[in-house]
């Protein structure tokens, strides 16, 4: 006859059931919190690259947020021409400056609008890099539409370590340039109440 203690032990099936049960739910609660993870935001990006993924690709990245600091590049060269020119313009420089002005708002909606453009087409065609966006972003603005037409001749390597805070992360993506060496590109991506975006890149010196 059976004692009380036997009888009040669950049956091993059970607690085989109850383990396993744990182990899914685990699995899952860690699933569910890499999917909202700036790891799956960046092998999101680098998948929707490969399979040229416009709409995935834009859904991790922040357009809106990448343009504008060409943008801001575009003004701080707006300003490096216009005090160049007006040093040397005599009467004129007010005039020449205040045109300036006026057209600066048309020119910072053309620069943002060419690199977004641009951006969608180099993704869709398969030739984005996201070493030609950290290399204009060290101040090359000059070679902006040569370097968004036809690349840097940068190849893309590996994908380095990611970095997190509770809203913001870094992603190193590795490089070898046409000169050989390696550039280390930093994606800096920001959570919002869309999830994970790249809002911004940069370059290691």
């Amino acid at each position: 006859m059976a004692t009380a203690a036997a009888k009040s032990r669950p049956p091993l099936a059970m607690i085989v059931i109850s383990v396993v049960v744990m182990i899914f739910a685990m699995a899952g609660a860690w699933y569910y919190l890499y999917l909202q993870s700036p790891q799956y935001a960046v092998q999101q990006i680098l998948k929707a690259q490969d399979e040229k993924d416009l709409a995935t690709f834009e859904k991790y990245v922040d357009l809106d947020a990448i343009a504008n600091q060409i943008v801001v590049m575009s003004d701080s060269r707006l300003d490096e021409v216009l005090d160049q020119s007006t040093d040397s313009a005599g009467q004129w420089a007010g005039g020449i400056r205040a045109l300036a002005e006026k057209a600066r708002k048309q020119i910072r909606e053309k620069v943002g609008e060419y690199v977004q453009t641009s951006i969608r087409d180099r993704v869709t065609n398969g030739t984005f890099s996201w070493h030609v966006l950290s290399v204009l972003k060290r101040g090359k603005l000059d070679e902006l539409k040569t370097w968004i037409v036809s690349g840097t001749g940068a190849t893309y390597l590996a994908q380095g370590p990611i970095t997190a805070t509770k809203k913001t992360a870094k992603a190193v993506l590795q490089y070898q340039n046409s000169g050989g060496t390696i550039d280390d590109v930093i994606l800096q991506l920001h959570q919002g109440e869309d999830g994970w975006k790249v809002v911004a890149v940069t370059q290691l010196e």
